[in-house]
Formats: C-alpha cells, structure tokens, sequence
C-alpha cells in the first residue's frame, strides 16, 4: 500500500513540475492584442510609430496639432515683425502642412512644411517673393505655442529670424 502512495505521489510532483516548467517557460507574446495602425509596429506591447503619426495606436495625424492660427513677434537682423500666419493640412500628403503668411511675406504666400517629429515641421526652401528670396528653417511646438526660427536668403544677402507665436 505504501509503495502506491509512494509512486502516485512521486507521478502528481512529476507532473505538478513538468507543468510549472511548461508554463513559465511559455513567452507571452505581448503585441497579441495590440494592433498597431499606419504603418507603426509594436514591441513589448507597445506601438512605435512611423514619423507624422502619434497617439497609443499611432491613430493620429501629428500635423493636426500644428493646424491653426497664430500670432507672434519676429526677431530679425532687419527688424522685428507683428506677423499672423496659419498652418492648414496639405491634402496630397499626411507628412505636410501649408504655411500662409510665412514670415510676413503676405498671404498670397503659401509655404510647404514637412513634419519631422512630434513637436517640430521643416521649410527647406520656400520663395517668399522678388530678388530670389528664399526662406528656410524651424518651426517646434510645445502646446499652443510655436518657436520659429528661420533665414531669408536673396540677392542682397540674408536675415536670421528668431519668432515665438501663440495660437489663436
């Protein structure tokens, strides 16, 4: 009778083992409920998203953020500025925004920004009017307000602007 307990109690600790072993060595796959949207993937169980995209799921459109009005000052070599300029989807493209009134050079002026990050949209090379003016530069967001920080290339030579705005 012993040699039975004995051998059913050593077979229940075999199992109970072999069953603790199977199941801590199982690895939980930790994205099995996540699905990651526009093109972000996830690792450990979290989204990391392609550039222009944020959000948990990487469900949202950074540029959003960015799109409004806004009214600043620029710092300029030439000058300093009162200038309202507005930011607005460019629908061709979720990575660009459209820039109107960039750097006071009138509203008939529309320059195209690139999203470069979560806080920031890049102006490679924007012609802002006669003599081959040519605006490159910064603009980096933290909640509703905007640093701007820009050169004005022409003929005549160049003027570094530094700007800080509100939106409106």
């Amino acid at each position: 009778m012993k040699s039975i307990k004995q051998i059913a109690l050593t077979v229940l600790l075999t199992i109970g083992a072999f069953s603790a072993i199977t199941y801590t060595a199982c690895n939980k796959d930790a994205c099995s409920g996540v699905t990651c949207q526009n093109g972000g993937t996830c690792s450990g169980g979290t989204c990391t998203c392609q550039t222009g995209y944020t959000g948990t799921n990487c469900q949202t459109l950074v540029r959003e953020s960015f799109v409004g009005n806004y009214t600043g000052t620029d710092q300029c070599t030439s000058g300093t500025y009162s200038i309202n300029l507005s930011i607005a989807d460019a629908a061709s493209n979720n990575l660009q925004v459209l820039i109107t009134n960039i750097g006071g050079f009138g509203t008939s002026i529309i320059a195209t920004g690139t999203v470069t990050s979560a806080t920031q949209v890049t102006i490679t090379s924007a012609n802002v009017g006669g003599n081959s003016r040519v605006l490159s530069g910064i603009m980096t967001f933290t909640g509703t307000t905007m640093q701007f920080q820009y050169t004005v290339n022409s003929a005549s030579g160049s003027d570094n602007c530094q700007g800080t705005y509100s939106k409106q």
